[in-house]
Parts: C-alpha cells; sequence; structure tokens
C-alpha cells in the first residue's frame, strides 16, 4: 500500500519532489515498513507525538519521486 502511494504520487503530482514521512521510533513495524517501500532515513529528532502514549522521538524518512 504504502509502494502504491507512492506511485500514485509520481503520477498525479508530477511537480511533488519527494514525500516526507515521520515514524516514531519505538514503531519498528512502521518505520521498516517505509524502508521496505524505498524510503531513506533522513533524520530523526522531536515531533509532538499524534497519539498522546507515543513519546516524542521520530525518525525522519523520505522518498524521492524523480531522480535526477
Amino acid at each position: 500500500m504504502i509502494s502504491a502511494f507512492a506511485i500514485k504520487c509520481r503520477v498525479d503530482l508530477p511537480e511533488t519532489t519527494a514525500i516526507i514521512v515521520p515514524a516514531v521510533v519505538p514503531n519498528r513495524a512502521s518505520w521498516r515498513a517505509l524502508e521496505k517501500a524505498g524510503f531513506h532515513r533522513v533524520g530523526e529528532g522531536f515531533l509532538s507525538p499524534d497519539n498522546p502514549i507515543d513519546g516524542g522521538a521520530h525518525y525522519v524518512n523520505r522518498f524521492d519521486l524523480h531522480s535526477e
């Protein structure tokens, strides 16, 4: 589903260059799914969590839609 979304973005939003997704550090399944779909970790830091039971530590992941 993540890969299909990225492909849809590439087709439907040709001016968009990348997709950026934060993932909570302890949620290994989430950031591993992003990696398997071709996202690369580009940073980490504190973000206010969507769910109050999650901590604020996040990995920031990027998927480039167009190669140069």
